[in-house]
């Protein structure tokens, strides 16, 4: 086992909520949006989990197995969709309970995930009934394009699945709109067509972050450094300045009309800072090695639980009287403890 990896994925989770629960800090002090401040740039959270992602099927479609196909799929399926259906139908009865009824259509769409509406703004898309699903569209995608190329050679899927990701990006983006955006935010003109949703995300630029675990393992497995102070200086530099440049919020916008504007998901953005720190630490790790810290390993194993019930546990919450009558940081932290 990665250790770096699990580590990472915990992060990733607390930082995604932190960042959805940094809006209980605005308009509450002297400095209105303290909030943004300190963990706007926490949204990166989710571009760290497509990278993460990337990675990991690399890693474990590594070794040969029997049956590889149907035990590729079968473990991607109940990764992911026990607790998304259960997420579901906990938020509707939550929902059904404060006389909002959610339709069959509305469910099942979420479970799918597909999102509200192809025509309002990517990566979101309007989300669907669970907020946090928005992610799962791609991720899923994701899964299908690499277990095709999977099926296409074994020993070449991570230069398939990559190809294909920047061939559909190009080829999609260059037939819609005539021109080649790298904007995560960037839609593409098409037709309400049953295709819609997957071109949608296709042509997205947020694809390339899976690109990015993936080249990420290549250079893991190609690339061994020899052990030195002067390996471990570099590596540790690497990883502390990317850090600081996330962490300063020096890359967020000082003015901004939306919380949409808040966010720099993309390839070119949070995501390309997050390569730099990604591969040297998990190149630190096999070089130097890290300690194994069971705080950091326990919110690695449960960081899709964190990530995806983060929500439905926030609605209920914040209709408890009490809960609903703080404010500021004693909001935020009793809001982040029962996540």
């Amino acid at each position: 086992m990665i250790l770096s990896i699990q580590y990472f994925r915990g992060v990733a989770a607390l930082m995604v909520l932190f960042a959805h629960l940094s809006r209980h800090l605005n308009d509450v002090y002297a400095k209105n949006d303290l909030g943004y401040v300190l963990f706007g740039q926490f949204y990166s959270g989710v571009d760290l989990f497509f990278i993460i992602s990337g990675f990991v099927i690399c890693l474990s479609t590594e070794k040969v197995e029997n049956n590889e196909t149907i035990k590729y799929i079968v473990r991607r399926v109940f990764r992911v969709y026990p607790l998304l259906i259960f997420c579901i139908a906990v938020y509707s009865f939550y929902l059904y309970a404060l006389g909002n009824g959610v339709g069959l259509s509305a469910m099942l769409k979420a479970m799918i995930p597909v999102q509200a509406d192809y025509n309002l703004r990517p990566p979101y898309f309007g989300y669907n009934l669970l907020p946090t699903a928005w992610t799962l569209s791609f991720e899923l995608l994701f899964y299908s394009v690499f277990l095709v190329a999977m099926c296409i050679s074994k020993k070449y899927r991570m230069l398939i699945a990559v190809g294909f990701i920047t061939i559909q990006f190009y080829a999609l983006q260059v037939f819609f709109n005539g021109s080649i955006s790298f904007s995560a935010f960037t839609a593409i003109n098409i037709s309400d067509t049953p295709a819609r949703p997957i071109f949608s995300i296709l042509s997205s630029s947020m694809m390339f972050e899976f690109c990015i675990g993936i080249i990420s393992y290549a250079i893991y497995k190609k690339i061994n450094i020899k052990e030195s102070e002067v390996a471990r200086v570099i590596l540790v530099l690497v990883f502390s300045i990317s850090l600081i440049i996330l962490c300063s919020g020096i890359l967020q916008p000082l003015a901004y009309e939306n919380k949409a504007d808040l966010a720099l998901h993309g390839p070119l953005k949070w995501g390309a800072l997050f390569f730099f720190m990604f591969n040297s630490f998990v190149l630190y790790e096999k070089t130097f090695g890290v300690k194994k810290s069971s705080a950091l390993m326990f919110l690695g194993e449960i960081s899709y639980s964190i990530y995806l019930t983060q929500w439905v546990v926030f609605s209920y919450m914040l209709d408890i009287p009490f809960v609903e009558g703080m404010q500021g940081v004693s909001k935020f932290l009793l809001l982040n403890s029962c996540a």
